[in-house]
């Protein structure tokens, strides 16, 4: 996942700490994460290990002086991710508030690291700073900014969770069928069948006797209904996955989506993602206006003209501007949750 904040606390599940500083010419000394550090002979672009803060590794990146060109400041930046890994981190933050210069930022380091960790699977997270966010929010395009000038509000953005279900004793979970050879729709419905006809769990007994007693009847149209149930969101996802052609690393990367999430979801047909999970995937996808209703419906989302996160996701999908970065960088500029 690639991920960029103003809150510090953001970096606290990272393994390494990468401050990119400034020595001093003369005394080879630097100022950076609360120390005071001797750079010795390091040149711009490089990065060493200073210390271990805790369980966290500290590391710094040397810039240029003031002026330097963007693609040093990038290969400084990478050079300390590089370092991070050589340290054994598999997850690192970039602390880089008021050290790079908010155009060098966005226009060099930014683009720099989405090649860089394009094809790597390791958590990234920036701590930028109000700066970046500024300067983020003067290149939002002037008709995005007049929609979001309407927004009254922000919708609440459920965070995932995962739907268990309580077996009875000696029951296995139904299986979560998936691709050609799995368990057929009918097959798997046959099998829920004699799972829920099962009276040894006491509870389904006890529901059923309730049921019953309010005219509520196994033939009743409310059985016929959920019986019926549509395909689940995981399901979609699946099945939209192998229409598209994609593997699903390829997916979940472009989603901005970490490999444990995404399995949770694939092995979990009643798995609820987050409002900005769902998103992502129909993001990734590709999917138009009416496929990412589509697909957030699955997951009891819509998107509303009342919410700013709503207004920039739709700008960009109704303008076939599926970059998820690109997107994050609209949500950043005006304090959304990220994709």
């Amino acid at each position: 996942m690639f991920k960029i904040s103003t809150d510090f606390n953001a970096s606290s599940e990272c393994g390494a700490l990468i401050y990119p500083v400034r020595c001093d010419p003369e005394t080879r000394t630097a100022h950076a994460g609360g120390t005071h550090i001797q750079l010795r002979c390091i040149s711009p672009g490089e990065a060493f290990t200073a210390a271990a803060d805790g369980s966290k590794k500290k590391i710094f990146s040397v810039l240029p002086g003031k002026g330097g060109d963007g693609a040093v400041f990038a290969s400084a930046v990478i050079a300390g991710f590089e370092e991070a890994q050589r340290a054994g981190a598999s997850t690192a933050a970039l602390i880089a508030q008021d050290s790079i210069p908010a155009d060098v930022f966005l226009d060099s380091v930014i683009p720099a690291l989405k090649e860089y960790f394009a094809q790597k699977e390791t958590d990234v997270v920036i701590i930028s700073d109000d700066t970046t966010r500024e300067a983020l929010k003067r290149r939002v395009p002037d008709s995005l900014s007049a929609l979001l000038s309407h927004a009254s509000g922000d919708t609440e953005l459920f965070g995932d969770v995962t739907v268990e279900r309580e077996l009875p004793p000696g029951k296995k979970p139904l299986p979560f069928a998936r691709r050609s050879g799995g368990m057929s729709r009918s097959e798997e419905s046959s099998e829920r069948a004699t799972y829920e006809s099962d009276d040894a769990c006491t509870p389904c007994a006890q529901a059923r006797n309730v049921l019953a007693s309010a005219g509520v009847g196994r033939n009743s149209e409310l059985d016929s209904l959920i019986g019926g149930i549509d395909e689940s969101f995981s399901e979609m996802l699946l099945r939209l996955i192998d229409k598209s052609g994609m593997t699903d690393a390829e997916c979940y990367k472009r989603a901005n989506v970490d490999r444990k999430l995404f399995s949770k979801i694939r092995s979990n047909r009643l798995y609820k993602p987050s409002k900005t999970t769902a998103v992502a995937f129909a993001v990734a996808l590709r999917l138009d206006l009416a496929g990412t209703a589509e697909l957030l419906m699955k997951a009891g989302f819509t998107l509303s003209h009342s919410s700013k996160f709503d207004i920039i996701v739709e700008y960009f999908i109704s303008r076939g501007e599926w970059d998820v970065f690109t997107i994050n960088e609209a949500l950043f500029a005006y304090d959304q949750p990220l994709i």
